[in-house]
């Protein structure tokens, strides 16, 4: 009996391990709260489009890109709306590319080239700034490329707007 106890507890640790590291891995962590945070902090020093809704506006981009950019605005000198977009190209070197991203640019680039084509264009913007998203956007984003051409754009707008 005592080696069938013995064995449980370390099973129940090492479950306990897993579920923990599990908890605390990944990039894709649906917007934190710090996220929403730092970006209501932000907001309150000089307002932005952010503003309108921090909790969905954290939840759609990664930490990395967040964090400088709401650091940026609460730093600097003038609140302006040149500000933000100021900031928010200075932040996007806080994001770095990853391979779903560089996946995506293909197959976005493919999809908008052929819907061109057709008359029926999205902006480009829509896939080269996926490396902003959390990766979980940028799944969704995918899946839009499925679409017909007249549809994708507005199935790719609320993910980057």
């Amino acid at each position: 009996m005592g080696e069938v106890s013995a064995r449980s507890r370390v099973l129940g640790l090492a479950l306990a391990a897993l579920t923990m590291m599990a908890a605390c891995s990944g990039s894709d962590s649906g917007g934190s709260s710090v996220g929403a945070e730092q970006c209501q902090a932000a907001c309150a020093r000089c307002g932005g489009d952010p503003c309108v809704d921090c909790a969905a506006y954290s939840a759609r981009f990664r930490d990395e890109f967040e964090a400088a950019l709401f650091s940026c605005v609460q730093n600097a000198a003038a609140c302006s709306s040149a500000q933000w977009e100021t900031c928010f190209g200075q932040a996007v070197g806080q994001a770095p590319r990853r391979p779903i991203d560089d996946q995506y640019v293909m197959a976005c680039m493919t999809k908008r080239m052929a819907c061109d084509a057709s008359g029926m264009v999205f902006p480009d913007d829509y896939c080269l700034s996926s490396q902003l998203l959390e990766e979980s956007g940028v799944t969704k984003a995918n899946d839009c490329l499925a679409l017909a051409c007249a549809d994708v754009g507005a199935c790719l707008t609320p993910i980057f707007k």
